[in-house]
């Protein structure tokens, strides 16, 4: 059964930690990453659903060239209806304009780019701005643990010396100038 969407809400379409951006080939083509840009929903009363850009005001599409893989873009205004299953608690999204269009459902690519050229369906998830912010307001937190893990250091052992050293390196840029700044 597909979603019925008929709002002016943005929302963010993500597949856990990625989110439906745009790059790769052109600037245009769909990809996913850690930043996502907003999209609006609108379903018809035909059960045709629009993924419109809130940026640019054009539309996630799909080609129908079986040489770039039924590849998705994000700036087109044709070739742009899709169908929004409930899935495991998300959505998959089935294309409608492919040359697989019936049983097609947007895929990510190893390389991050977008496509739908298989039967298997992937959840996508819709977020809320304040949700996705506040995901991107944790990426530094997460990535000082990260960083400090892999280094092996407890962040209670770092001193004040050492932290000092840290924002000096910081500032500084380079080595050199660090070297400089510290009398090394």
């Amino acid at each position: 059964t597909p979603a019925i969407f008929d709002t002016d809400k943005e929302y963010y379409l993500s597949t856990g930690s990625l989110y439906l951006s745009r790059g790769a080939n052109f600037g245009t083509r769909a990809v996913v990453d850690k930043y996502g840009l907003p999209v609006k929903i609108e379903t018809n009363g035909n059960g045709e659903t629009t993924i419109q850009f809130m940026d640019n005001n054009l539309y996630l599409f799909q080609t129908a060239d079986t040489g770039n893989n039924n590849s998705i873009f994000t700036d087109n205004s044709d070739r742009n209806k899709w169908t929004l299953e409930q899935y495991d608690g998300g959505y998959a999204i089935k294309a409608n304009n492919g040359i697989d269009g019936a049983s097609a459902y947007l895929q990510v690519a190893n390389d991050g780019t977008l496509n739908a050229t298989s039967a298997e369906k992937v959840k996508w998830n819709l977020v809320d701005a304040d949700t996705r912010n506040a995901q991107i307001a944790a990426y530094p937190v997460t990535q000082k643990a990260n960083v400090l893990a892999t280094a092996g250091i407890d962040e209670s052992e770092l001193n004040e010396e050492y932290c000092a050293f840290t924002v000096v390196y910081e500032e500084a840029a380079t080595a050199e100038k660090f070297n400089e700044r510290v009398g090394s």
